[in-house]
């Protein structure tokens, strides 16, 4: 019986010993698993290259967004602009230089003949508003001119005098432009009246009369001239330009003429007419 006992025991012994080192198996499988595992290298990720950069806008390009419309799309797309055309039709000023003539004058007989011819010659400066299809001036000059007495023959010329004088003259003429790409041209017709300020008349001998400003008989010369002519227009931007201008007129009969006709009605007056020629230029705004 106790051989039996001792026998059980030792199976009993065994059975625990190999139950031990299965389990002491198991558990240094695992670990070799995990082992390798851990030894086995992992894959290395991909090479990747530098990230793409960002576009960069173009210097000029930069430059063309921070300008005005008009000039961005020039220098974007390489367009040329147009070239400034002068500016028309609109309202401008301007001033210049004039010098006008009066070839006649003076006083005939009844049958014709030339008693008195009083002509005049000078220059001056003017100023002048332009409203397109009207312009309106002002100016002043001086001048003076050979007067003579006599009949209508020249051998029959009696003695000179010569005259100097001041006068300002203003007016008003309507004109109609036409224009051809930078020139314009335009017919004149108005009315130009001519104030005599001061005038001066010195005789053969030497003797003299003078009608000083604002002294009476003064304006004895002044005159209503009714003129036509033309002018022309050279534009030299698109707010400026050079102006020419060529009149002809006849004036009407000044005092002087008539208070000789009254002294003697077998006179009578012989109108003046003449040139006009001025030269300046202007603004447009």
């Amino acid at each position: 019986m106790k051989k039996q006992l001792i026998i059980l025991l030792v199976l009993c012994g065994i059975a625990v010993a190999e139950e031990k080192l299965r389990a002491a198996d198991n558990v240094d499988g695992e670990a070799a698993q995990n082992s390798a595992k851990i030894a086995e290298p992992k894959p290395e990720p991909a090479e990747q290259g530098p990230p793409p950069a960002e576009p960069v806008m173009p210097e000029a390009a930069l430059d063309a967004v921070s300008r005005p419309a008009s000039v961005r799309w020039v220098m974007i797309f390489d367009v040329e602009p147009k070239p400034d055309a002068p500016a028309k039709n609109r309202l401008s000023v301007g001033g210049g230089a004039f010098f006008a003539g009066d070839f006649g004058g003076g006083l005939l007989t009844q049958g014709g003949k030339a008693l008195l011819t009083t002509p005049y010659y000078g220059g001056g400066a003017h100023l002048f508003f332009d409203a397109i299809y009207a312009e309106i001036f002002i100016g002043y000059s001086a001048g003076g001119g050979k007067w003579k007495w006599g009949s209508n023959k020249t051998s029959d010329r009696g003695p000179s005098v010569n005259m100097r004088r001041e006068y300002l003259n203003s007016g008003i003429f309507a004109k109609y432009p036409f224009d051809a790409g930078a020139v314009s041209v335009f017919p004149l017709l108005g009315i130009d009246y001519e104030r005599s300020v001061s005038f001066e008349v010195e005789l053969p001998k030497g003797e003299k009369f003078t009608f000083k400003r604002n002294s009476a008989n003064a304006d004895v010369l002044s005159a209503l001239w009714f003129k036509f002519g033309g002018g022309l227009d050279v534009g030299l931007s698109r707010n400026a330009y050079a102006r020419l201008q060529l009149l002809y007129g006849f004036r009407t009969v000044n005092n002087m003429e008539e208070d000789l006709i009254e002294l003697d009605s077998a006179r009578k007056a012989n109108p003046g007419n003449g040139l006009t020629f001025s030269i300046g230029g202007g603004v447009k705004f």
